[in-house]
């Protein structure tokens, strides 16, 4: 899992290992060692990997990042990856290069473009504001 230590990716890396699925995190601080900015550490990291759940975090509205996509995930099929599942951010524009990227490779694929988390609310961002009995958000036909 490239970006198996973060919010999600923890989750879904404990989850798939209480099921009993071999599972290797891959991450600038993970089991195995993943860096966008170092290509160098992408073929260790996807060496024998059947599947890979990608988390993109450099600037997806960046000229390299439908290029750097896609080679990420050619390089996955190539080294025997049969699904790939990415994600992105849901609600952002600059998340389009994701579906031309990630299709670009000879392995199955999905892109999940989340825009809300559950752990926004228990454990993060609204957190301090839920337990002060209000939350704020910027919509105009949100309840009072």
């Amino acid at each position: 899992m490239l970006g198996g230590t973060g919010k999600i990716g923890r989750r879904v890396v404990r989850l798939l290992r209480e099921r009993g699925v071999p599972v290797r995190v891959a991450s600038r601080s993970g089991e195995q060692r993943f860096d966008w900015e170092d290509r160098s550490t992408w073929e260790p990291a996807l060496r024998g990997a059947r599947a890979v759940y990608l988390v993109y975090l450099p600037d997806l509205g960046s000229h390299d990042a439908a290029p750097r996509l896609r080679e990420v995930s050619e390089l996955a099929a190539s080294q025997g990856a049969e699904r790939l599942v990415f994600q992105s951010g849901g609600g952002w524009p600059e998340a389009a290069p994701a579906k031309e990227a990630v299709g670009m490779a000879s392995a199955a694929w999905t892109i999940l473009r989340p825009a809300w988390f559950s752990q926004n609310f228990s454990e993060d961002l609204f957190l301090e504001p839920l337990r002060h009995g209000e939350v704020r958000l910027p919509a105009a036909a949100a309840a009072r």
